[in-house]
């Protein structure tokens, strides 16, 4: 059955057209707003959308547009109505968004608009997790290994190429595989003209040799594995990209703002063919930038400039005779630069922290200027395990980011709207309006919806200033330009310090990272401090469930806080005998959970009810899981259930992770494992557990080192921020005589906490000789 998106804030129309559509054999859903169409279309993409031109808040225009950029939003046939509108602006506007047009929004018209729609489309993955027969990283470890094993002399009809997966033998007379190569194979077609332009295999594995590159990497003074990276990355995402285009069309800072709409997860290729500047590769200018619920985390480049050690020569923090003795070891095999420049003595942990953090604003404030070049947007390539990201909300990004855009490039975007009234989006400009400085917020709340552009640029310190405050907000979707005023002036929008939507998006990364005290924005330490913070974010999120937080991907995001909540009291208060936080009082709506009066155990025979101040402690009737008392009388959702049953699940697991410390610091290492062992069963998406489990496994008599080791590995792609893990993963790694891979997970031990005087000390022990 074809399925139907119709948005607009007139209910009895749209209940009209629903009846008459749905009697038409076509699935129908409604939205009120264009931000509500959008989500609905993200999380279910459909087949048709039928838009009204004004819309409160962002309007039809800007809904097909945002829509036009999810997946599958390519595809959809979109009809445009206009009620109030002038139906020759009506068409004109779908015209220019390849929309049909029906301004009267008659049933009839729409009827005849829709009649196309003879079965629904192919599904599209959504952004997210897509479950393939070969992830993206095997994809790009097997395409490599396949180009290797394609330059060796083949004396027999069998050909073995490994790969991460296993090994492949493929004999050359049947063409018989034994691992899905086909796939791969077709993502990198070789092509007879490209042998002395296009990068090679060389006899170093995985390195990009050409004879036109091979001197510009030795002399390029750059690390160049960055540069190998994106370059393998770059051709996997050709093959598959969900989403491309051009930036002398759609510009990176809307490009970037419109996948931060979309929530996408996934990793964006940007390359500029035009661009001559230097590359570690010898290729053009490629960047690829991680995207994780819609916030870019972290971004690598092929750039000599944007090197590591480049930027600690710019800035002073080595000389060129260090970065040459670094490189040197770099090359031979002693592992990231880093780590290496630390190792030898050359660097601090924290400047090594600093200018990593430097570095990736360098990489993506640079795309800003970046006039054309093609991207592509693929949500089946995940972010990779950095301990260092950025760090800046979306708004933040794009006001930065604008500034480095060239003033007649900036001028020339607003001189196309100079006579059109821009007007302000609910729910957009207060988050644009607190990453703005004083003077940026006093120019926004001017913007009322009947002022033109031209009589607004006067009102700025400089015509500048407001052409790239005016640039920004249309980018993120804040301000939407309008031909004719708005009928009654817009109310500047009040934007306080806190937004729960924010917020939320915020804690969810950062307890899924542990950064529990940050999230929690308390001392280590602090028991009664962590627990009445925690406290008081359920309360909040709880009483917003069916408010603000009622999208699909906010409440997962919040229902993930939720869960996480109180294991981040228990590990910043530090207080072990308490089994979890009490929870606020009940929310009207939602029902709450309560986490207390957990299952005694020989170390914990007796759970106690914590005291918190300014909330009671609840009473027997009011706890869960075995206890005593009648259950809660509020009727529960299904989401809510799933939720209770996580919490408590996690709570569990927390208590067999205490067990297994305390077993630890008496030596107990059969114990100890058994507990981590039972804890990662039970929540296995908790890095800290897994990482205790693989070092409980590495310490056991009858463990086994090398599923610890690999215990360990997956344990800091889920917390690559937390310095144990990787100190752990180094001493592994040590002991397995794997030394290049040891030293770069003591150099992101180093950079998830530069005084880690551990880590410092047991990576000079390594430095190569």
């Amino acid at each position: 059955m074809s399925s139907v998106i119709v948005v607009s804030a007139r209910s009895e129309w749209a209940q009209e057209v629903l009846g008459a559509l749905r009697g038409d054999a076509l699935e129908v859903r409604l939205a009120p707003t264009g931000e509500r169409a959008i989500d609905a279309f993200v999380q279910s993409p459909a087949d048709a959308v039928v838009v009204e031109l004004d819309l409160p808040g962002r309007d039809g225009a800007a809904t097909v547009e945002s829509i036009r950029w999810a997946p599958g939003g390519e595809r959809a046939l979109v009809v445009l109505v206009g009620m109030d509108a002038d139906p020759d602006r009506v068409r004109r506007v779908a015209l220019a968004l390849r929309a049909r047009s029906v301004p009267s929004g008659s049933v009839a018209g729409l009827r005849t608009a829709l009649a196309t729609l003879a079965r629904p489309l192919e599904a599209q993955p959504l952004t997210g997790d897509v479950t393939k027969e070969l992830s993206v990283e095997e994809m790009i470890a097997a395409a490599a290994a396949e180009r290797r094993s394609a330059e060796a002399p083949i004396e027999t009809g069998t050909v073995e190429a490994p790969i991460e997966t296993g090994t492949v033998e493929a004999p050359i007379e049947t063409g018989t595989v034994e691992a899905p190569l086909e796939r791969i194979t077709a993502r990198n077609p070789v092509d007879e003209r490209d042998t002395d332009e296009h990068p090679r295999l060389d006899d170093q594995p995985g390195e990009l040799v050409t004879a036109s590159n091979r001197a510009t990497l030795e002399a390029a003074d750059a690390d160049d594995s960055e540069g190998r990276e994106v370059e393998e990355r770059a051709r996997v995402l050709a093959d598959e990209a969900r989403i491309e285009g051009d930036l002398a069309e759609t510009s990176f800072a809307r490009t970037l703002a419109r996948l931060g709409e979309l929530r996408s997860t996934g990793a964006l290729l940007l390359s500029a063919e035009s661009d001559g500047r230097a590359t570690t590769t010898g290729e053009y200018p490629k960047k690829v930038v991680f995207f994780r619920n819609g916030i870019p985390l972290h971004v690598r480049s092929n750039l000599v400039e944007e090197c590591l050690g480049q930027v600690l020569l710019q800035t002073g923090r080595i000389d060129r005779a260090t970065l040459d003795r670094s490189l040197d070891q770099v090359r031979a095999g002693a592992g990231k630069q880093g780590a290496v420049l630390i190792a030898m003595g050359a660097l601090h942990p924290k400047e090594l922290r600093e200018a990593l953090e430097l570095e990736q604003e360098q990489k993506l404030f640079d795309l800003f200027r970046w006039p054309a070049g093609r991207f592509r947007f693929s949500e089946l390539m995940s972010t990779p395990a950095d301990t260092v990201t950025l760090e800046m909300s979306m708004p933040e990004m794009v006001l930065r980011g604008v500034l480095r855009i060239p003033p007649p490039l900036v001028m020339d975007t607003v001189a196309a709207q100079i006579d059109r009234f821009p007007r302000p989006q609910e729910g957009r400009v207060p988050g644009l309006r607190r990453a703005m400085e004083r003077d940026g917020k006093d120019f926004l709340d001017r913007i009322d919806g009947r002022t033109a552009t031209r009589a607004l640029l006067g009102t700025a310190p400089t015509p500048l200033a407001a052409a790239r405050w005016l640039h920004a907000g249309e980018c993120l979707g804040a301000l939407t330009y309008h031909d004719e005023p708005a009928d009654t002036a817009v109310p500047a929008a009040v934007s306080g310090l806190f937004d729960l939507r924010s917020e939320v998006r915020r804690l969810a990364m950062l307890l899924r990272d542990g950064q529990y005290a940050m999230a929690l924005r308390v001392e280590p330490g602090d028991v009664d401090g962590a627990s009445r913070a925690a406290a008081e974010i359920e309360r909040a999120i709880r009483s917003e469930l069916e408010g603000d937080l009622d999208e699909a991907d906010l409440q997962a995001a919040a229902f993930d806080v939720l869960s996480r909540l109180p294991r981040a009291a228990l590990v910043v208060g530090g207080d072990f005998d308490r089994p979890s936080i009490v929870p606020p009082p009940a929310a009207p709506a939602p029902p709450r959970h309560v986490t207390t009066q957990l299952p005694a155990d020989d170390d914990w025979d007796e759970v106690t009810e914590p005291s918190v101040p300014g909330y009671p402690a609840p009473s027997s009737e009011e706890r869960i899981d075995g206890a005593a008392g009648a259950p809660d009388p509020m009727p529960a959702e299904e989401s809510q259930a799933e939720l209770d049953e996580r919490v408590s699940r996690i709570l569990r697991a927390e208590r067999f992770f205490r067990r297994g410390c305390r077993a630890f610091a008496r030596s107990d290492d059969a114990m100890a494992l058994e507990a981590f062992a039972h804890a990662v069963e039970l929540a296995p998406e908790e890095g800290e557990f897994l990482a205790h489990l693989g070092e409980a496994r590495r310490r056991a008599p009858e463990g086994d080192d090398a599923q610890g080791l690999d215990e360990l590995r997956r344990a800091a792609q889920l917390v690559p921020k937390m310095e144990l893990v990787h100190l752990w993963l180094a001493r592994a790694l040590r002991d397995a005589g794997e030394l290049a891979a040891a030293r770069d997970a003591y150099g992101n031990a180093l950079a998830a906490n530069p005084e880690s005087h551990a880590a410092l000390s047991e990576l000079k022990a390594l430095a190569p000789t």
